[in-house]
């Protein structure tokens, strides 16, 4: 709750057109630094991109930490640190002349000689303070902010919704079906490219291999011309008239090796 509560008193401050300033004391050219981890106050050179170093002046009372929400107070005297805000006399402070003064006890902001930060029933020159890097009069960041807007109904409903505490269960489950949704459909629509890729490349290598089917029969012809005779230059011519059988040309051959002819010629019958 007190984690919210910071946090919407820094929303709130920045929505009325608040800016941060640094805390500097005069003397010593040194700024106020919150802690994140704890409540101390520390007094270190000043830093003006450093968000620990950024104060604001909240209902012209309070001085709270852009980094922590916390307010400054004077609750311990030796000492001086921050704590949660709320509405308590140690938190407010009043400016006068370039010196803040706690409300609790009017006692002065000071920083000794061992650069800390304490509470003096007098003032000096070490009670000085300014509001940013120069000879700017902190009241003077005080009094701007006392001249703000306040905040619209508008204005506070939408911080209403937007740091709402209800359980974002639900939404967190949507978002991981809906990732799981997405996570399918480019898989799907991975594999019905690569198809139509594949059925592109396929029919373009039947194309080719339909036109060049003609080319190869057109040369398989060329060379059955060019390395075979016609089959029509072997058949015996039909106006030729078939040679008749002669003596002599026609043997035959026996079982037991011997061979004879079958017509003997005119000689070996007059023998």
């Amino acid at each position: 709750m007190g984690r919210m509560y910071r946090i919407w008193i820094i929303l709130c401050a920045l929505l009325h057109g608040a800016e941060g300033f640094v805390i500097e004391n005069a003397h010593h050219s040194l700024c106020f630094q919150a802690v994140l981890e704890s409540d101390s106050l520390l007094l270190v050179e000043c830093n003006l991109k450093s968000s620990f170093q950024q104060w604001f002046w909240k209902d012209g009372l309070l001085l709270v930490n852009m980094a922590t929400g916390k307010c400054l107070s004077a609750h311990k005297a030796d000492s001086v640190q921050t704590a949660a805000c709320e509405n308590a006399a140690h938190l407010q402070w009043d400016c006068h002349n370039m010196r803040l003064i706690s409300k609790e006890n009017s006692h002065y902001l000071t920083a000794n000689e061992s650069k800390v930060a304490f509470l003096s029933s007098k003032s000096s020159s070490n009670s000085e303070w300014r509001g940013s890097t120069g000879d700017v009069d902190i009241c003077k960041e005080r009094l701007g902010e006392m001249q703000a807007d306040v905040m619209t109904d508008a204005q506070r409903e939408e911080l209403l919704w937007l740091y709402r505490t209800e359980d974002p269960s639900p939404w967190n489950y949507a978002i991981l079906a809906l990732s799981f949704v997405a996570l399918l459909s480019g898989f799907l629509i991975l594999g019905l490219s690569s198809m139509a890729k594949k059925r592109k490349v396929t029919a373009q290598y039947k194309a080719a291999s339909n036109a060049e089917k003609p080319l190869q029969m057109e040369r398989m012809l060329e060379q059955e011309k060019q390395t075979h005779v016609p089959f029509s230059h072997t058949l015996p011519s039909k106006t030729a008239a078939p040679d008749s059988p002669k003596s002599g040309n026609i043997t035959i051959q026996w079982k037991d090796g011997n061979v004879s002819t079958l017509f003997q010629d005119d000689r070996e019958e007059n023998v």
